[in-house]
């Protein structure tokens, strides 16, 4: 379209805004405005032709045992930025016009310059070509490959020097070595890892299912884990476990063994429900809740209080147990003997009996209470989280 009414008030602002504010972080190799319209073909032909200065460097190799005299390799070379020279589409010619193409190989072509070998943008040295009569065309050449090559610049335009070696070209060979590789200064100690961490949302969903026997799919135990699960651990760093994910595991784990209360009462082999001041007057009678509850979670076997696992603490069942259920004042130092090492305190269900003790259904919804509870308390607790 005519820019003839243009508003000269407007500006051309390329790679940023008039603000200044917004720079583009590419680079700009060319930019062209013309006074006419362009044709589609003119349009493919700067394309074609590319950006910026292209050269043909000539490297002679007519001096080689097997390749005929007048023989070069020919690259088109361009500075690609101001880092780097991009090598592309390496051929072989002949510059006698009479030559007739006889078999040459060549393999492994190196980019060197000021005297050496560039460690990087070597593309060209995989290349295994046979020169044919079927493949070079007289005027053009061979081209040896449709790849380019970027070598880092050093001088220069007009200053780098440039040569080529070869793996194999006519009669001669060159066994290339890859030179040593560079060992890497070792770097420092990674911090120490704990061999122990928390269960993640999934496995923490899965374990609670096999404690209580209370499956995953079940309704409420479903309902619970979607609403809570992105409040539950993602890793197992015991050092991103916040009070936060507690609250998940324990809502989670209450649902289960409401469930678990409500439908299979039998898992707590031997208990009476009875009110709750009488199904809770004996040490015999809360670990007729707790001990399978500590089978399920901790891997005891009971009576015998042996651990199947090799690091499990020695004291589990006794201290989880009488924390839980003892009928006797507890101390975090000392479960049962020394009670003048701390205060001392009531365990789960002594002191859930003396909030409230009392029974007014034909269901003893308060002992339902009280062993949903305790239930929650284990199987919410480290020795299910932890692994």
């Amino acid at each position: 379209s005519s820019i003839s009414d243009w508003n000269d008030g407007y500006a051309i602002v390329l790679g940023n805004e008039i603000s200044n504010d917004r720079m583009w972080e590419g680079q700009l190799r060319m930019v062209a405005i013309h006074s006419r319209i362009l044709t589609q073909e003119q349009i493919q032909q700067n394309f074609e032709v590319g950006v910026g200065l292209k050269y043909f460097l000539l490297f002679y190799i007519g001096d080689v045992a097997g390749v005929p005299a007048d023989s070069y390799i020919v690259f088109e070379v361009s500075q690609f930025d101001e880092h780097g020279y991009l090598f592309n589409t390496p051929t072989f010619v002949n510059l006698d016009p009479d030559w007739q193409p006889v078999p040459i190989e060549i393999e492994g072509i190196r980019i060197g310059i000021n005297g050496k070998e560039a460690k990087v943008g070597q593309t060209f040295a995989n290349l295994d070509v046979d020169i044919s009569a079927q493949g070079y065309l007289p005027g053009a050449g061979q081209l040896l490959s449709r790849s380019g090559a970027v070598v880092p610049l050093e001088k220069g335009t007009g200053s780098d020097e440039f040569f080529l070696s070869f793996e194999k070209l006519g009669d001669e060979d060159n066994a290339f070595v890859d030179p040593a590789g560079i060992t890497p200064t070792p770097g420092p100690d990674a911090e120490a890892v704990s061999d122990i961490g928390v269960r993640t949302f999934d496995e923490i969903n899965a374990s609670i299912a096999a404690i209580t026997g209370v499956p995953v799919i079940n309704t409420n135990v479903s309902a619970a884990y979607q609403t809570f699960r992105q409040q539950l651990p993602a890793v197992e760093t015991f050092s991103a476990y916040l009070s936060s994910h507690q609250m998940a595991v324990a809502q989670l784990s209450l649902t289960s063994c409401s469930e678990l209360v409500e439908n299979n009462p039998g898992f707590f082999s031997g208990f009476v429900w009875d009110v709750a001041g009488s199904a809770f007057d004996s040490d015999i009678k809360r670990r007729q809740i707790v001990e399978p509850l500590l089978v399920a979670a901790a891997n005891i076997d009971l009576p015998t209080k042996a651990d199947n696992l090799n690091t499990q603490p020695d004291e589990i069942t006794d201290t989880v147990r009488d924390m839980v259920g003892s009928s006797v004042p507890q101390n975090l130092v000392n479960a049962r003997d020394d009670l003048s090492a701390g205060p001392p305190y009531e365990s789960l269900i002594t002191t859930m009996l003396l909030l409230d003790s009392s029974d007014t259904g034909p269901d003893f919804p308060r002992t339902k209470q009280i062993v949903k509870a305790t239930c929650a308390a284990i199987v919410g607790s480290a020795v299910m989280l932890i692994q």
